[in-house]
């Protein structure tokens, strides 16, 4: 049984103070967008979310100043009145919009008790240092700060809920991103609507981060924390909640999580090319013109991949004798299977979460984004190397956190990303 709760939200006075305050989630920015992004927009919430923008280049992000400036920085939006906080309890609706596909989900608090028992899953490993950051900056400010992005099954009951309230209302704001997203945002403040939804959630078993899992992790570190302080009872006060947009699983959307290799360690793309082979079939993806070309590869279905070097593209199918024949789910994903077939053996990358010659590029940049990040460092005499993934689908997430195991690193990159800034939640 889920549960959820209405909250007091601290949000933009206004819709011109939501376009200003709004900003992307704190953790796909690189330090020098941060600085970028801060400089140019002082109202932007990466100022709260990321508050070494403030201090100069090379400032520990993890420094006890860093999070007395954030809390410095949020004070400041709620005393200019450039935030304001609700009087009443509600829940709020959020809609994103990208390329004529809308997604309409509920904005409230998740209970961390869900999250602790499992009624809340996950497909994600957390990391101590990243979980501790989000601790602290939360307990210095009193507030989650950024919304865990979370899915659930299907149910009429709320899909009806929604959809005649968000059909039968004004939004509280109205704007599209530089990046062509459309947000919108509705507050419910109806009793007998809050109840009704609060309560078709009590019937859902289950509900599914998507993203934010360090978010949710932080926040029921922080309950226990506190409930072996006071010895209350889980779900009894407001730091046993947490701020969340939850959404219908079939509105959502996950991009392809693709590989770049800085360097495969080989000194031509051909003898790297043949390693390649021994464990699937690769072919041009030009095979026939006669010569190179920058014929993007994105595959069509599971088990086949995109392989871009020294200018070219490649379609690799991983061979029927290394496709597991048993085991847990996640050891049949691509990424895993990548990752024990060629990434660690071959190229020597044992730990995709640490090494720095890997890196992850959601698929919502293009497989265009593959080539320039490879052809720089073939230009630098690297034989490097790009892989185009196939996405995994919502079925399979949920398959997989159910089982109660963990996917390889960054194998779901969802999109649109929710906006962080347009609600907080006081505890």
């Amino acid at each position: 049984m889920a549960t959820i709760i209405p909250f007091k939200a601290v949000r933009p006075a206004d819709g011109e103070s939501a376009e200003k305050i709004a900003a992307l989630p704190y953790d796909v920015f690189t330090e020098e967008e941060v600085r970028e992004l801060a400089a140019a927009n002082p109202l932007s919430f990466i100022r709260v979310d990321r508050a070494e923008a403030d201090f100069h280049e090379g400032t520990d992000p993890y420094s006890d100043e860093v999070y007395a400036a954030a809390n410095g920085n949020y004070k400041y939006l709620l005393e200019s009145g450039v935030l304001i906080q609700d009087e009443d309890e509600a829940l709020y609706l959020y809609e994103l919009t990208k390329d004529g596909r809308s997604q309409l989900g509920i904005v409230c608090c998740a209970s961390a008790c869900d999250y602790i028992s499992g009624v809340i899953k996950q497909h994600e490993l957390t990391r101590h240092g990243k979980e501790e950051d989000r601790i602290r900056h939360s307990e210095t400010l009193g507030v989650h700060a950024s919304p865990v992005f979370m899915f659930r099954e299907r149910s009429a009951m709320l899909s009806s809920l929604t959809s005649v309230w968000s059909a039968g209302h004004e939004p509280i704001y109205r704007f599209v991103t530089d990046d062509g997203v459309g947000h919108k945002v509705y507050k419910i403040d109806n009793e007998n609507v809050i109840r009704s939804i609060v309560a078709a959630f009590s019937t859902l078993g289950s509900l599914y981060i998507a993203d934010g899992h360090h978010r949710a992790a932080s926040a029921a570190a922080i309950s226990q924390k506190r409930r072996s302080v006071n010895g209350k009872k889980c779900g009894e006060e407001e730091y046993d909640y947490f701020l969340t947009v939850i959404f219908p699983a079939e509105e959502l959307r996950i991009y392809d999580f693709n590989r770049f290799i800085t360097d495969t360690g080989f000194n031509t793309a051909e003898e790297f090319v043949d390693k390649v082979r021994e464990k699937f079939v690769v072919r041009y993806k030009d095979e026939g013109s006669g010569g190179k070309g920058s014929f993007a590869y994105r595959p069509g279905k599971r088990h086949e991949m995109g392989l871009y070097v020294d200018g070219r593209w490649y379609c690799m199918v991983i061979k029927e004798e290394y496709l597991p024949k048993g085991g847990g789910y996640a050891d049949s994903m691509d990424a895993s299977l990548l990752q024990e077939l060629l990434i660690g053996p071959v190229i020597g990358i044992e730990d995709a979460r640490r090494d720095e010659r890997i890196d992850f590029i959601g698929g919502v940049k293009g497989l265009g984004a593959l080539e320039r990040l490879v052809d720089a460092e073939t230009v630098k005499g690297k034989t490097a190397a790009a892989f185009a993934m196939y996405p995994v689908s919502i079925e399979e997430v949920v398959k997989l956190s159910s089982a109660g195991e963990i996917m390889p690193p960054k194998s779901t990159w969802f999109e649109p990303k929710l906006l962080s800034g347009l609600f907080v939640h006081p505890f």
